[in-house]
């Protein structure tokens, strides 16, 4: 695939397109466009609200006496249900993607979404409760599969080939070359970064976290799982504007160096208020950091992956990869989700040292596009994919790059 030729018309910071795309709202279709694209958008964040609702449903009295007020192993598959399901659904990704199209894959997926939760709001008992979280997890995990990829598409022409539906022959093809076999470790690097960060605890567990600093009243921990889910959304929206000026490398590193502090203060805070349960100070400064994870978080996870991967991925593989991608981070979400209720019940605090040790093994290493570098320096795929995206220039060229290897 050659690389197009500049386009005379308006100046932008596109030299390949005729508009000047950063005021987007002077054309009418490109308008349109950006209107048009929020519901992929919203497609991604479907994800999110799981943790935001699970997390509400922990803080009411109603929903704990009517379970049995579940703790442990049993509060761990509660959770662990939705990520069960996404694991499933990975495999549903790509021939849904590839053979229903985009749109009517995003509707598959979301139509599933619909389903389960109707199913969930009906539960009368555990079973139905967990299958119908099973069912969300799958429709949630299509909608995200289809839908980033889609978005990608829409900014940038490509050209259409045929894709094969088969796991197996994909895999085959990540470890064909060198540049497929690094783009394999960047997916599982940042699926594992993405759930191993701490997250979990924050996003499924934060009324057990605020029940053992002292917090125990439904007003206290709905009140705190509200605005912090309030000062999430802006946080994210206003990170997902740093993407082109700073770079994604910058921004992973960043992130993953605030959600370490974070994690050792809330560990800090908690192990102080375990020793001494009348020292609101400590308690105070658990729920201040609790807050500030999201933001944290936001700034190099929340809006990044959900594009950066597809970008990476020739188009044919593009469909393919995400169901890797989803697979591998499902996986380490369901061993997240699972094994912290298990840990604040026998060790409490001392299970957020694992956090603060994984953060810090990811935050020492490599940082992601550099793992190209190491393996074949200036010239690998990858490598150049990052020149171009950490200069804030992702000019769609992503496909044009991948050409220059040899397959």
């Amino acid at each position: 695939m050659s690389t197009p030729e500049p386009s005379k018309g308006l100046p932008g910071p596109n030299p390949h397109s005729s508009v000047d795309t950063s005021c987007w709202w002077r054309y009418p279709n490109l308008r349109a466009l950006n209107l048009l694209m929020i519901i992929p958008l919203l497609s991604i964040f479907s994800q999110g609200f799981d943790g935001s609702m699970m997390n509400g449903l922990q803080s009411v009295t109603h929903w704990q006496t009517y379970f049995g007020s579940p703790t442990g192993a049993l509060l761990g598959f509660f959770n662990a249900a939705y990520p069960l399901g996404g694991i499933l659904g990975s495999f549903a990704i790509s021939p849904v993607a590839d053979t229903l199209g985009r749109r009517c894959g995003i509707a598959f997926g979301a139509a599933l979404c619909c389903v389960g939760a109707a199913i969930q709001g009906a539960s009368v008992n555990i079973a139905m409760f967990i299958i119908s979280r099973v069912i969300i997890g799958s429709g949630s995990v299509v909608v995200a599969g289809v839908g980033a990829p889609y978005i990608t598409e829409i900014k940038q022409t490509s050209s259409a080939e045929v894709s094969d539906h088969n796991m197996f022959t994909f895999l085959k093809d990540l470890g064909s070359t060198a540049g497929n076999r690094r783009r394999m470790f960047i997916m599982v690097w940042a699926a594992i970064s993405s759930q191993m960060s701490g997250n979990a605890f924050v996003s499924y567990y934060l009324s057990p976290i605020l029940y053992s600093v002292g917090l125990k009243s439904d007003l206290q921990q709905t009140l705190i799982n509200a605005t912090n889910q309030m000062l999430s959304w802006f946080t994210a929206i206003y990170f997902a504007t740093l993407l082109a000026k700073v770079g994604r490398r910058k921004l992973f590193l960043w992130s993953l160096a605030a959600i370490w502090v974070v994690d050792i203060c809330i560990t800090a805070g908690s192990a102080v208020f375990a020793k001494d349960n009348t020292n609101k100070a400590a308690a105070y400064t658990v729920v201040a950091f609790l807050y500030l994870f999201s933001p944290a978080y936001n700034l190099g996870f929340n809006g990044n992956l959900g594009l950066y991967i597809p970008e990476i991925l020739p188009y044919r593989m593009r469909t393919k990869g995400l169901s890797f991608f989803y697979f591998v981070q499902f996986c380490f979400m369901m061993l997240s989700t699972f094994t912290v209720p298990i840990g604040l019940d026998d060790i409490t605090w001392r299970f957020y040292i694992i956090f603060v040790g994984w953060v810090m093994i990811e935050l020492v290493g490599p940082p992601l596009e550099e793992i190209a570098y190491i393996f074949d320096g200036p010239q690998s795929v990858v490598g150049q994919a990052a020149e171009v995206m950490v200069e804030g220039k992702t000019q769609g060229l992503v496909e044009h790059v991948a050409s220059k290897e040899a397959v």
